[in-house]
């Protein structure tokens, strides 16, 4: 069976088994950095990284192989200007983070006053596109900041209506 995975998307691929004898042994021989795998059965997740196997005793309600396909790492911390700008209802913010780290990414309007957070919390390394729905939010200048590490940086977007 051969499974593509497209765009950077996980993709969950459940494997059958029928009339099988137990123990079965599920083997895989995976090209290096290609993709990031796991295969979860019961209470188990076992990470599919090169080449290994793993042995299922018994009947499993259910047996999921996840794919998804690795994004290559960014070089530099980087807090792109959002698209559009001028925007009117709805941009997108997109920051690139080259190691796993905690991010922080919120809006704030002219006066500084905080208005929203679009992102908090642990982060992989890697590429993120996230949309600013502004739907509740005058027309104006407003900025956006994110700290990542020991990274900072704050870019202007401007709603208009």
């Amino acid at each position: 069976m051969l499974e593509t995975v497209a765009g950077g998307f996980a993709k969950k691929c459940p494997i059958l088994l029928s009339s099988a004898d137990y123990p079965v042994r599920i083997s895989w021989n995976c090209a290096p950095d290609s993709v990031v795998s796991s295969l979860r059965f019961g209470d188990r997740e076992i990470p599919v990284r090169g080449s290994g196997d793993v042995t299922i005793s018994g009947p499993q309600r259910q047996i999921v192989l996840t794919i998804s396909r690795r994004t290559a790492v960014p070089a530099p911390y980087a807090l792109m200007q959002n698209y559009p700008n001028p925007f009117n209802l709805s941009t997108t913010i997109r920051y690139d983070i080259p190691e796993d780290c905690r991010v922080i990414l919120t809006v704030y309007d002219l006066l500084g006053r905080e208005g929203r957070t679009l992102a908090a919390g642990g982060r992989e390394a890697g590429t993120y596109v996230i949309p600013f729905d502004a739907t509740n939010l005058p027309s104006g200048v407003y900025f956006y900041r994110i700290e990542a590490g020991r990274f900072r940086e704050a870019r202007k977007m401007m709603l208009l209506r």
